[in-house]
């Protein structure tokens, strides 16, 4: 796959049409072989066009986490949504 995104006309790149058919084909590459060349390449040409990329995995519930003083005098609550 690394080599069919090298030979890609890139400059004909387009999100609308084209993005979710290639994530789907570099999930099931990654499903098989882990992240490959072929990731880094697909990554190295978005961001050379602007794109803001990030994983598609989020949380979906509020998170919380809690922490104490070293003297055990304070505790601290905080929640937060992904």
């Amino acid at each position: 796959m690394e080599e069919v995104l090298r030979q890609a006309d890139w400059a004909r790149f387009d999100a609308e049409r084209d993005l979710v058919r290639l994530r789907d084909s570099l999930r099931a590459l990654e499903a098989r072989e882990g992240v490959t060349g072929a990731h880094r390449l697909a990554t190295e040409k978005l961001r050379e066009r602007g794109a803001l990329l990030r994983h598609p995995d989020v949380h979906r519930a509020d998170l919380c986490d809690c922490g104490g003083g070293s003297a055990g005098t304070f505790h601290a609550w905080r929640w937060w949504t992904g």
